[in-house]
């Protein structure tokens, strides 16, 4: 008589689990659970909650949607005191003939214009102020670093310089031409701002340069800001001028990097 053919027992290994199926798995924790259900109460597993046995609860079902408790204050408990909203501080006066320092920052422009005894020649180079001169030198060294030979074409100007190139641009382009200052409106007075130009070129050549395109992307990081962006005449009251850059201070030219287009009156809040 032939005899079957038996499968033959795997052999026990030390910490090994045994296999079962999946079926017969969950069979026997949910068994357990309902045993344990019985003298603990109520047992959930996963999305599926067990009663004491006997209960309708005994049946598996789906568990509904829980709400987290929110903490309530007790009784007599202080309510939260309101974040005030910060106020602006306000911008300082501005006296005629005074210089108009707002956050540090001198601003001179055609409607916060100075008398000419405070317009004085800095000690620096092409006379800017030391501290502009200064940050001036370590850029042009970048900038040679980089194969861009720049220098400055106007730095310092007089009161009475300027006035006569406010008179020859009116002569030429009307009262209301914004290629030039009047005289006590020009940051060039002040030792503060710098025309740059390259050996490729000064004015919009300069700026259409390689030599001019690194300076506008670089003099942030030495506390220059190209005064007179493209887009921003009616605010500045200037022409668009990709070679007139101003020193403000490295503290305050971030701004100007994330937004090339932001003019000072802007950054400082004033109209």
């Amino acid at each position: 008589m032939r005899r079957k053919s038996q499968t033959p027992r795997r052999a026990w290994v030390e910490d090994e689990p045994l296999a079962r199926s999946p079926k017969r798995a969950f069979g026997v924790i949910a068994a357990s659970l309902v045993l344990l259900g019985g003298t603990l109460g109520a047992v959930s597993v996963g999305s599926f909650e067990f009663g004491a046995v006997g209960s309708p609860a005994t049946q598996a079902r789906a568990l509904p949607a829980r709400t987290p408790s929110v903490a309530q204050p007790s009784a007599g408990s202080p309510s939260p005191t309101p974040t005030p909203t910060p106020t602006p501080t306000p911008l300082p006066e501005y006296v005629e003939g005074e210089p108009y320092i707002v956050n540090g920052i001198w601003l001179i422009n055609r409607t916060h214009t100075v008398d000419e005894k405070y317009l004085v020649e800095g000690p620096g180079t092409d006379g800017l102020q030391a501290e502009a001169s200064k940050y001036y030198e370590k850029m042009r060294a970048a900038a040679a670093k980089q194969g861009h030979y720049i220098y400055i074409s106007m730095g310092y100007r007089s009161f009475e310089e300027q006035t006569e190139i406010y008179a020859r641009n009116v002569r030429a382009l009307g009262k209301n031409q914004k290629a030039a200052a009047p005289p006590g409106a020009s940051e060039h007075s002040a030792g503060l701002a710098a025309d740059i130009c390259s050996q490729e070129g000064c004015g919009n050549n300069f700026g259409a340069s390689e030599s001019g395109k690194w300076v506008a992307k670089n003099a942030w990081k030495y506390g220059f800001i190209l005064r007179y962006p493209k887009t921003k005449t009616e605010i500045t009251g200037y022409q668009y001028e990709p070679w007139h850059f101003r020193y403000i201070g490295r503290e305050h030219t971030a701004a100007f990097h994330e937004d090339p287009e932001l003019t000072l009156e802007e950054y400082l809040g004033v109209e």
